[in-house]
């Protein structure tokens, strides 16, 4: 062998090492600024059976949704393709996995209090990132960066062309809402209705004047789902356009700038 090919074949070598070296160290990069509710986004703003979003850089090798193949039971898996997380040593329910982007259930049966969240792609670890877990975290999903997703009572969505009005009952979907009575088990898609234990201490606000409490008929779980819940309230008799909509529960608060789409009436 003359000393052009073994010199080749030394180079080549060497950069087959210096590959897999690489695949060796792309470890899951994540960190507690970008572990969010996947509902209004905001870190570390989460909950037992909250869904939330972990954004960062080699949490996969590939994207995956979870689809009916994957629901064994009536429970979400916890491995999606490459991709599984732990919460408090426990593996976590699965929505979504991808490269970026990692969508998931906190495991009901934790407890309010610090936990770690830890990304495993195939047996390669990320880091265990530090979280604190509050008893709720109620917010609300969002059809843009300013508008909630509620639906009339008929399942018609309310949007520009369909908004709410003075009197009438309306679905908000929301996540963050606690435990349950009677409780759902972790990852499960909920085979009924369920109310939020802290179901009592909700108060929704419309440009601040909160509705009155007989006008919330259900605040839990959204049957056939797992972390997604709504609240069913009827809308105040005088009703302004457009209202600002917070939510507090148990202490928090959801995040402001966010609106309902509504006439103004009577």
């Amino acid at each position: 062998m003359g000393r052009a090919v073994r010199r080749r074949i030394v180079l080549l070598v060497a950069v087959c090492l210096l590959a897999a070296g690489q695949q060796v160290i792309q470890r899951p990069d994540y960190s507690a600024e970008t572990i969010v509710n996947s509902a209004d986004f905001r870190a570390g703003y989460l909950a037992p059976n909250t869904i939330a979003t972990i954004y960062g850089k080699n949490l996969s090798w590939t994207a995956a949704a979870v689809s009916p193949g994957d629901i064994r039971g009536g429970y979400l898996p916890d491995k999606l393709g490459s991709a599984q997380v732990a919460v408090g040593n426990l593996r976590a329910p699965l929505l979504y996995v991808s490269p970026t982007q990692i969508n998931f259930v906190i495991p009901y049966i934790l407890l309010p209090g610090m936990v770690e969240v830890r990304v495993d792609r195939d047996g390669v670890a990320g880091p265990n990132v530090k979280m604190q877990l509050g008893a709720s975290a109620p917010a609300a999903y969002q059809l843009d960066e300013s508008t909630v997703i509620a639906t009339h009572a008929d399942g018609e969505l309310v949007d520009r062309a369909h908004p709410a009005a003075a009197g009438e009952i309306i679905v908000l979907y929301v996540t963050g809402l606690g435990w349950t009575s009677p409780p759902v088990d972790t990852g499960q898609l909920a085979p009924r209705a369920a109310q939020s234990q802290f179901a009592p201490k909700l108060q929704i606000k419309l440009d601040g004047a909160e509705i009155p409490r007989e006008n919330i008929f259900y605040a839990g779980v959204t049957p056939g789902f797992s972390g997604l819940y709504q609240i069913n309230f009827r809308l105040p008799a005088m009703l302004p356009a457009d209202p600002e909509i917070r939510l507090a529960m148990d202490g928090r608060e959801s995040a402001p700038g966010r609106r309902l789409l509504t006439r103004a009436g009577p």
